[in-house]
C-alpha cells in the first residue's frame, strides 16, 4: 500500500507529538530506579588484588629477527642526477657593422670593436679568434675559432 504525502506527515505529526507527550509528562522513576540499583564500582572493588608488575614482561623478538615494533623510516633519498656538462658556447660578437666598400682589391667590411676601427676581408682572420667567412647584402658570417662555431651578424642592408 502507497501512502500519500499527507498520510506520510500525519503519521510523522502524530509520532512527534507522542515523543513531546512523554519528554514532558512521562514517569522517569523507572530509569532512575534502575542507575540507583546498579552497583557502584571504586578502585578497591575493581582492584582487589595489586597487580605483579614483574610478570609483566615484553617477549623476545622472533627467531628470524624480525622486531614488529621497531621503529622505521619511510624516508627514501633522491635518486642522485647526473647532469651532463654544459656545452661551450662562442660568446656574443664583439663587433659592430659600419659598412662595406667594393673596390679593386674586393670587397672591404668596416668593423668597430672597443672604439677601435677594424677593416677585414673574407676569408681573413680578426683578433687570433674570429674569422670573417662570408659577406652578403644581408648578414656577415663569422668563425669562432676556438670552438670552430658560425656566428652571423645582422647587417640589414638590401
Amino acid at each position: 500500500m502507497k501512502l500519500t504525502a499527507k498520510q506520510r506527515w500525519s503519521g510523522l505529526g502524530v509520532a512527534l507529538a507522542a515523543a513531546g507527550g512523554l519528554a514532558v509528562f512521562g514517569n522517569d522513576d523507572t530509569l532512575t530506579s534502575a542507575v540507583a540499583s546498579a552497583p557502584r564500582l571504586t578502585a578497591d572493588t575493581v582492584l582487589k588484588k595489586p597487580i605483579d608488575m614483574t610478570k609483566i614482561t615484553r617477549d623476545a623478538p622472533a627467531a628470524d629477527g624480525i622486531d614488529l615494533f621497531a621503529s622505521k623510516s619511510w624516508y627514501m633519498p633522491p635518486a642522485p642526477v647526473a647532469v651532463a656538462p654544459a656545452k661551450p658556447t662562442a660568446p656574443p660578437l664583439p663587433f659592430a657593422y659600419l659598412g662595406q666598400m667594393e673596390d679593386k682589391q674586393g670587397r672591404k667590411v668596416f668593423l668597430v670593436r672597443d672604439d677601435q676601427l677594424i677593416i677585414a676581408k673574407p676569408g681573413e682572420q680578426l683578433d687570433k679568434k674570429y674569422q670573417l667567412e662570408t659577406v652578403s647584402a644581408e648578414r656577415l658570417t663569422f668563425m669562432y675559432l676556438p670552438l670552430g662555431e658560425r656566428q652571423t651578424l645582422a647587417i640589414g642592408e638590401k
